[in-house]
């Protein structure tokens, strides 16, 4: 008796074990929209302008802070400007806005608006110009600032047709 609940429960599960067949999962690829070698070009521009953003704003952030703590707060215009640290906080403000800049250019770049790739281009081209004079006073940091400014300059301008159409949404 015991032998034929153990063969009935074993065909039942056998049952259920063959009932149950699951079917593999499909990716209808014909919905995936295709990354144009283009379109990488355009996202890879966008995120070295984010990054350039966020470092500038940092690192402006630092050169304000720096200015603060050497004299405290200023207020004392005369002696910061005897210190030099009126000019240290004022490069840092520049840079802060700078970057702000240079973060909502990144984003516009990402999101393939017209108006970025154009001041993407401009902001590029002047850096090349800055950056050429740097590398007399620190070449590793104005090689590898000239080299970013190129790429930018090469990746916006060859994938600019991308950006026609795609104005403010």
């Amino acid at each position: 008796m015991a032998k034929t609940k153990q063969s009935k429960k074993s065909k039942n599960i056998r049952s259920i074990r063959t009932t149950k067949k699951t079917q593999p999962a499909t990716i209808n690829v014909s919905k995936i929209a295709p990354v144009k070698d283009k379109q990488i070009a355009v996202k890879l521009a966008g995120a070295l302008y984010l990054i350039l953003g966020l470092v500038t704003i940092f690192s402006g952030f630092i050169l304000i802070y720096l200015s603060y703590s050497s004299i405290g707060p200023i207020l004392a215009l005369g002696e910061v400007l005897m210190q030099g640290n009126l000019a240290i906080f004022l490069i840092g403000i520049t840079s802060v806005t700078l970057g702000a800049v240079e973060f909502l250019v990144g984003l516009g770049i990402w999101r393939m608006y017209k108006w970025a790739s154009t001041i993407g281009i401009v902001m590029a081209a002047v850096s090349i110009f800055l950056s050429i004079p740097y590398t007399m006073l620190n070449p590793f940091s104005g090689i590898m600032s000239l080299a970013i400014s190129i790429i930018l300059v090469v990746l916006l301008y060859t994938s600019r047709k991308e950006f026609q159409g795609a104005d403010f949404q």
